[in-house]
């Protein structure tokens, strides 16, 4: 299992025990971790072993002391004998909790199909997080998801918060670092499109992110993602956020209001290099102990 991550520090507690508890399960605990780091101070490493040593899970650790994008991260760890020796690579983003069920989805997708190279699971609003600050960011990756399975498997390509792959592939791919999408799941998308690989995408395998909870954070994302290529929006767009608003009309209403306020303060919201390979996480999607998201 790979991990990238930068700057996460403790929160990055939550991924690993997620990882951990869902390996153990599936009886899968002799598999290591591999953590591609390069945050700017040691926090998040130390973290990582302190859990290592407590989960009795295997972890390694590739640490830059120069930043990495997530490209560079995800690079670095598949040129390392670690992840190279493996028939079965997964990522998990260093920002999502995952579950049993979520892990054994998506490796069930990808093992019961000899001709499938690479199983994509499905970022999800995390429950826990559903104050009036994080709704709005909630609604928007809801509709995201809702929309996503609607898709064709041509049009759907790779969400790259939570993914298994042949290591086969990963030990021959490398991301191209300074060009095409900033987005790492846009290029993986395209390199397995282009090379007529089988993706199978898992709506059961869902990765749980915490959304957005401040107006600039929100802007920030909504802007990183708006510099991705993009499909045409068309009726399953619509089709999936009439279906997200009924289900949460609160949310649509707080998402409707941090489009029209970012769309008149986004001079002043964005900063400089949000939009970019290397950029810093927004501060709102940490989790800490004891913060549920209600406050």
């Amino acid at each position: 299992v790979v991990v990238p991550s930068y700057g996460e520090g403790e929160a990055i507690l939550f991924t690993l025990d997620s990882i951990g508890i869902a390996m153990k399960n599936l009886g899968l605990g002799d598999c290591p971790v591999f953590l591609s780091d390069s945050s700017p101070d040691d926090l998040t490493v130390l973290t990582a072993r302190k859990w290592a040593s407590s989960s009795g899970l295997h972890l390694v650790v590739d640490r830059s002391l120069q930043r990495r994008s997530l490209k560079e991260a995800l690079n670095a760890a598949f040129e390392h004998e670690t992840v190279r020796s493996q028939d079965i690579v997964v990522e998990v983003n260093a920002d999502v909790v995952i579950t049993t069920e979520s892990l054994r989805a998506l490796l069930g997708a990808l093992l019961s199909d000899p001709d499938c190279v690479l199983a994509a699971g499905m970022a999800a609003p995390d429950p826990s997080y559903r104050s009036l600050r994080h709704r709005a960011g909630a609604w928007q990756l809801a509709a995201a998801a809702a929309t996503t399975r609607q898709l064709s498997p041509e049009e759907r390509g790779v969400d790259g918060v939570f993914w298994a792959a042949r290591g086969w592939f990963t030990d021959e791919f490398r991301f191209a670092i300074g060009s095409g999408s900033i987005h790492d799941d846009v290029e993986l998308s395209r390199a397995l499109l282009k090379r007529r690989h089988r993706i199978a995408n898992v709506s059961e395998a869902k990765a749980y992110k915490v959304p957005t909870g401040s107006l600039r954070d929100f802007v920030s994302q909504t802007t990183r993602w708006q510099a991705s290529v993009k499909r045409t929006r068309g009726l399953v767009d619509v089709r999936a956020a009439t279906q997200t608003a009924i289900s949460d009309p609160l949310g649509l209403f707080m998402y409707c209001l941090y489009r029209v306020c970012g769309s008149l303060g986004r001079r002043w919201l964005v900063k400089d290099g949000v939009v970019g390979e290397a950029w810093a996480r927004q501060a709102t999607t940490f989790r800490s102990n004891g913060n549920t998201g209600e406050s």
